[in-house]
């Protein structure tokens, strides 16, 4: 049986620690359900009028969850007084063909720095069963901290997928001597 994250609550061994999800909303929807079971008498009702009831309550809990944009959390490490690279950022097609470099948004800039954002080359490794030798164009995001600055911040990247969702990166960004 799947589990949907809106339907954990927050107790539960199995929900993401600090989900932030509510849970007198989870025992509000659970108390319905008991109360609905109670008032109707569903040996009445015919089977499939119950199983359109059962897929649209699946996509009421699955599409609002569909929405979210994608996370991922990294941490990239760097000495002080050196650029520090983000990432660099592009994709290629089976065929072998390059793909546009993804447009990025930052939607947190970093507080003791600045993002440098360019374009470049790189090159699939020769020894690569796929597309081995080919060379495409790659987004290059760098972080460049502040004179002297040594500890830890933190920047938010979103890219454009061309869909409703948004992938994003949160990445600490750790300077030290």
């Amino acid at each position: 049986m799947t589990r949907h994250a809106s339907l954990i609550p927050r107790d539960d061994p199995q929900s993401p620690a600090g989900s932030g999800r509510d849970v007198g909303r989870h025992e509000r929807f659970l108390s319905a359900c008991a109360g609905a079971r109670r008032r109707a008498h569903f040996r009445k009702i015919r089977p499939s009028i119950m199983l359109r009831l059962g897929s649209i309550l699946t996509l009421a809990i699955a599409i609002p969850a569909g929405l979210h944009a994608k996370e991922a959390s990294r941490i990239v490490e760097g000495k002080v007084g050196q650029d520090l690279r983000i990432g660099l950022f592009g994709s290629v097609r089976p065929d072998c063909r390059p793909e546009r470099t993804p447009p990025v948004r930052i939607v947190k800039p970093p507080i003791h720095g600045t993002i440098i954002v360019g374009t470049g080359q790189t090159q699939i490794p020769e020894t690569s069963t796929t597309c081995g030798g080919a060379t495409f164009t790659v987004l290059a995001i760098f972080f460049r901290p502040a004179t002297d600055f040594e500890g830890e911040d933190q920047t938010v990247l979103e890219f454009e997928s061309g869909s409703d969702d948004k992938p994003v990166q949160i990445v600490t960004l750790v300077i030290r001597r």
